[in-house]
């Protein structure tokens, strides 16, 4: 994991583990994550939290200003904070489809099929937001994110 302050990025991307889906739609066959699987997340209502380093970190959903989605080799979010840390998470990630399922729950206005319009196109680095918390254009909410 990695912490900068662009503020302040935690990266929580991983190699994906590649495994066959013994169940079809129970299992993920990337990562053998099963969709109810906590993996390193613990959640409330209101919040979840995850290991770093020898703390626990956790956020408020209601505290998530941007989601910026992409893929290259995996699907990955880039969640900003309203404190600047920048969150990574990906498809490797243990607890992944838990967590974009709870993420989705608690912001409604991320759109519903977001994950299966970014697998139907071609491998890019292409940006795209998900969710801005100030319905910003997309090239202003990148902007405060990434500074360019």
């Amino acid at each position: 994991m990695t912490l900068f302050n662009p503020t302040k990025l935690l990266n929580l991307f991983q190699k994906p583990k590649r495994q066959e889906s013994t169940v079809a739609g129970e299992v993920d066959s990337k990562v053998g994550q099963t969709a109810e699987q906590d993996g390193i997340f613990e959640y409330n209502n209101s919040h979840f939290s995850f290991p770093y380093f020898k703390n626990i970190k956790t956020y408020q959903w209601q505290d998530i200003k941007t989601i910026h989605a992409s893929r290259e080799d995996e699907i990955g979010l880039r969640i900003l904070f309203a404190d600047r840390v920048l969150f990574l998470v990906s498809e490797s990630t243990p607890g992944w489809l838990k967590f974009i399922r709870l993420l989705k729950e608690n912001i409604p206005a991320i759109p519903e099929m977001w994950v299966v319009e970014l697998s139907r196109q071609s491998l890019t680095t292409n940006i795209k937001v998900i969710y801005d918390k100030e319905n910003r254009e997309d090239q202003l909410a990148i902007k405060d994110t990434f500074g360019t």
